[in-house]
């Protein structure tokens, strides 16, 4: 600018100067000076577009020293997170090390414990070699004895020999029986010397070696690392399956829309008819009904309850210990599952769908695969189907062995009759009640192929007994399901019409006969489904536990049973 000023002044003085010019010279030097204007523009131009430059990269500059503040807060936490980390492995390879020099201190002192043994063997080989020497010197004074008494007759030498001769024999006997002992002793020591070799031999075995320690050290974190970045996966997975589940419930209303059923008032009556129509009424959670199974019926199936819905698990049982006191949830999903997972209660159950971790109780990992839904969980104790096809007893206190299981070599197995409108999950079903347990399989006989069987055991975690047998005149394919009540098979079917699910057949095992129901008679207002994995009836809660598979999901639902007398 300074440049242009100065250029502009000596302008007008030449043009008050030029007064005295031509007027052709006048135009050349205004030519020339235009053209200085231009080229001055131009560079005031560049100039300008460098300061722009200029002000672009002190905006980067302020940029770059905001993500170095960044990245010095994540550096400072990442040695946040590595000191913890040392501070968490710290211990453990403490504990490492610890285990090392007690080993070491150990070999060391079984060593020093050879080397005494070693030197009273070295004893005992001396007294062995002294001994040996005594009696071959008494050996040669006998030889002696002998050859005198041959040759001289009654003499009194003779006399005082044979006297030595009873001395040395005493002497004989003790040393005989000190070489026994010496050689009890050389052969406890023997055997003793093989025991502390084989144990010194098994503790060099066992000791790592430095690099086997560093090694470990490096799994450990690295197994950490890959736990972290499973946890992080994990996170994100819920967030997107959490956003899902959310779209598809504000798609689907499952809400059941059955009224309330207003119960009637009891009137006053005499006691025999009292007596006749009065109804078992539901025990608390605390207690169990002294009924007797038999002198009951189911009279209604109401109420149905929502508890939760699995996307990814649409087979599946759940159930409560009806022997337990507690109000814990068992669930087993799908088909070939070594998992058994435990809720404390139904509400922990409605909202395992948010992966709330912590109110699930407990996973059990079964020592053995599980064959279908039909499980049972009865006294603490899983009853279900193998693959292999044995009825196996799983303690879930951990406090008895795994039972290796009873054989059926007369039902069905892995899905070779299932129920209609399934394909997979039911070959079996497992029930009980306050004394024995069921199992509902399809016969493969050659006279009942295919018919429903019922076997009545006794619950015995470590022996398994059939106690009867019942054969129904039913194809287990032309039935949707079964669950056992007051002593009693209710066979369940399905009907087009709503209700869809209805009692169509009950055996009564006290009686050994069934008989048919109408399709209005005994109903069960569930979701309209035509699949269902397993029905599982509490008699302790009076509560009916349905697993359906709707939608692409599984529909975990519960039913109030009332319960009347015979």
């Amino acid at each position: 600018m300074l440049g242009a000023t100065f250029c502009f002044l000596f302008l007008i003085l030449i043009c008050n100067t030029s007064t005295e010019l031509n007027s052709d010279r006048k135009s050349t030097v205004v030519e020339w000076f235009q053209d200085a204007f231009d080229v001055l523009e131009r560079r005031i131009d560049i100039l300008e577009q460098r300061i722009g430059n200029l002000d672009r990269l002190e905006e980067r500059m302020e940029n770059m020293r905001l993500s170095i503040g960044r990245l010095d807060r994540i550096s400072d936490t990442l040695m946040r997170f590595k000191t913890s980390n040392e501070r968490r492995l710290r211990p453990r390879s403490i504990n490492v090390k610890k285990k090392l020099s007690k080993r070491r201190r150990k070999s060391s002192g079984s060593k020093k414990r050879l080397d005494a043994v070693d030197a009273q063997l070295r004893q005992i080989r001396l007294d062995l070699t002294n001994h040996t020497k005594i009696l071959n010197s008494h050996e040669f004074e006998l030889s002696e004895i002998e050859n005198l008494i041959k040759q001289n007759g009654n003499n009194i030498e003779l006399d005082e020999k044979l006297a030595g001769i009873g001395r040395l024999d005493r002497i004989t006997d003790k040393m005989e029986m000190d070489i026994s002992k010496i050689l009890y002793d050389i052969n406890t020591c023997k055997s003793n010397f093989t025991k502390l070799y084989h144990n010194v031999s098994k503790i060099e075995l066992n000791l790592p070696s430095k690099a086997q320690f560093t090694l470990m050290e490096r799994n450990i974190q690295n197994n950490k690392e890959a736990i972290e970045l499973k946890s992080q996966n994990i996170d994100s997975n819920t967030l997107k399956l959490d956003a899902v589940l959310d779209t598809l419930e504000s798609g689907l209303s499952l809400k059941s829309t059955v009224p309330p059923i207003v119960q009637p008032k009891p009137t006053e009556k005499s006691d025999r008819n009292a007596k006749t129509e009065r109804q078992i009424q539901v025990p608390d959670q605390g207690g169990i009904s002294e009924t007797v199974e038999s002198s009951c019926r189911v009279d209604k199936i109401d109420h149905r309850k929502n508890l939760a819905s699995y996307i990814w698990a649409q087979a599946g049982s759940f159930q409560k210990d009806a022997k337990s006191e507690d109000s814990t949830v068992y669930t087993f999903r799908s088909n070939k599952n070594v998992f058994l997972h435990a809720y404390q209660n139904e509400s922990a159950l409605s909202k395992q769908r948010r992966r709330i971790l912590k109110l699930m109780a407990r996973k059990y990992h079964l020592p053995f695969k599980c064959s279908g839904t039909g499980n049972l969980v009865y006294n603490h104790t899983l009853f279900c189907i193998s693959i292999n096809g044995r009825l196996q007893a799983y303690d879930l206190n951990r406090k008895n062995k795994p039972y290796r299981g009873k054989k059926f070599p007369d039902i069905a197995h892995n899905d070779q009759s299932p129920y209609k409108f399934s394909t997979d999950y039911t070959s079996h079903q497992l029930a009980s009640d306050s004394k024995s347990i069921y199992l509902t399989a399809s016969s493969v006989k050659q006279e009942n192929y295919g018919k429903l069987v019922l076997y009545k055991m006794h619950p015995s975690s470590r022996n398994i007994k059939i106690l009867e047998e019942f054969h129904l005149n039913l194809n287990k394919s032309d039935v949707i399901g079964t669950f056992f009540a007051c002593g009693k098979l209710h066979v369940l079917d399905w009907k087009p019409t709503k209700p869809n699910l209805y009692v169509k057949y009950i055996y009564d095992t006290t009686e050994r006969k069934g008989w048919k129901l109408s399709s209005d008679e005994l109903v069960i207002d569930t979701i309209p489904t035509k699949t269902y994995s397993s029905f599982n009836y509490n008699w302790k809660e009076r509560k009916l536990y349905v697993w359906s598979s709707y939608y692409a999901r599984g529909q975990l639902d519960s039913f109030d049973v009332s319960i009347v007398d015979n």
